[in-house]
């Protein structure tokens, strides 16, 4: 039983050794051959791109708030980095077009996660901006973007003032800033507080054309709901008035925002922000 025991023990050394071995051959086989993928990256080739994404070397830390993370011993050139940033820009405004209802080329199997999980795993702030875009995709951008600390509120700022064919992407910008604003509150400034809510206001108003896009009726609906919770956070005079408009069903209002009538779930969420508004302000 012991000698079995031995031989166990060995064999699972042994493999663990192959396995390290392994990996640092591979880590050094990929550092050689950074600007050959990065090449390959922007070919515009679905499978030649996705050839390369693989040989991008990615663990899994489920203790770390970006969960994906370079593999040990491998850090990315510039021109990767460069390379990765420039191709998660090209899907982006790829899915920008869809969402406006604007002509539009998708990569077939839709490869905007296998892009984002080396984005993320770089934690390099030049990938602030083009992670920010997509930031609506959900919790594992938002978390790599939060990882980055209180540096991201500049440009949350202007990604929620970015309209255009990019409502969904403001969106989840202000999605950003509430837990900004919930996180970090002594790290912002009346200034940036009043940025914060000027941007807020003009979603609230609609003030632009996007949002009576009439190929994609109620495309600002994500973006009006996000900027809502904001807007319960930062408890602001001039964003309750807005609201009120909202909550009271107001029809140019409503029109403006691209709704024939006002939104059910979303006059609801205006109205209950109103009442807990006033209530903090009797206390």
């Amino acid at each position: 039983m012991q000698s079995y025991q031995w031989i166990r023990k060995a064999l699972l050394v042994s493999g663990v050794g192959m396995l390290l071995l392994t990996h640092s051959s591979a880590s050094q086989d990929i550092e050689r051959s950074q600007e050959a993928i990065a090449v390959d990256l922007l070919s515009g080739d679905f499978r030649t791109v996705g050839a390369a994404l693989s040989e991008i070397p990615l663990d899994i830390d489920p203790e770390n708030p970006r969960y994906w993370i370079l593999a040990s011993g491998f850090t990315a050139s510039t021109p990767l980095v460069e390379a990765l940033i420039e191709l998660l820009e090209q899907e982006s405004d790829q899915y920008a077009r869809m969402y406006a209802g604007e002509p539009y080329e998708i990569m077939p199997g839709e490869m905007i996660l296998s892009i984002l999980y080396p984005v993320i795993a770089l934690n390099d702030p030049r990938t602030i901006p083009s992670l920010m875009r997509n930031a609506s995709t959900g919790w594992g951008v938002m978390n790599a973007l939060l990882d980055f600390g209180p540096q991201i509120v500049d440009e949350a700022i202007n990604c929620a003032n970015y309209f255009g064919i990019s409502l969904h992407e403001a969106g989840g910008c202000f999605h950003i800033l509430e837990e900004v604003v919930k996180r970090w509150p002594e790290s912002l400034d009346d200034d940036t507080r009043q940025r914060i809510a000027l941007a807020a206001l003009r979603h609230l108003t609609c003030h632009d054309d996007a949002y009576r896009n009439k190929r994609v009726p109620g495309v600002g609906f994500r973006s009006l709901a996000w900027v809502l919770d904001l807007s319960e956070v930062l408890e602001s005079d001039e964003l309750a008035g807005a609201i009120t408009l909202l909550a009271d069903g107001d029809q140019d209002t409503w029109k403006n925002c691209g709704f024939d009538a006002p939104h059910t779930g979303l006059q609801s969420a205006a109205k209950a922000i109103l009442e807990n508004y006033v209530d903090r302000q009797d206390r």
